[in-house]
């Protein structure tokens, strides 16, 4: 899509800047680990709306992530980031119940995850 298309749409030129992907890297707190990832921006058809991908690949405690975030007029960025913490919050906990499950964890290391993931990793990186 044009840049003039995209900027068709008032309450979403802001984002603009963003079209394109971006490269990431990520690190454990606890473990030192790296891996890498990207970011990617793009107008949809039409310029209303626009799709946010999010990859990163696969390290050792984890298979990769891959998720999508659509923003438009339809629904803001508000309400996109409460859906995309809402369920990221509920995959967390389904997958920590899988492995307590198949005894790949304790109960007791599922809520140590689950802390670090939803708390002290926020934490250590913002220097609360």
């Amino acid at each position: 899509m044009d840049e003039k298309a995209a900027a068709t749409y008032a309450p979403l030129q802001p984002f603009s800047r963003l079209i394109g992907s971006w490269d990431l890297r990520h690190r454990d707190l606890n473990t030192k680990a790296e891996w890498g990832g990207n970011d990617t921006f793009e107008w949809l058809p039409g310029g209303r709306f626009l799709a946010f991908h999010h990859h990163e690949d696969g390290n050792d405690s984890t298979g990769g992530i891959d998720g999508v975030m659509i923003i438009g007029n339809e629904m803001g960025w508000e309400e996109g980031g409460w859906i995309a913490a809402h369920n990221g919050r509920e995959a967390l906990g389904r997958a920590l119940t899988g492995m307590v499950r198949d005894g790949a964890i304790t109960k007791k290391r599922a809520v140590e995850l689950a802390r670090m993931v939803l708390r002290e990793n926020a934490r250590a990186l913002y220097g609360f």
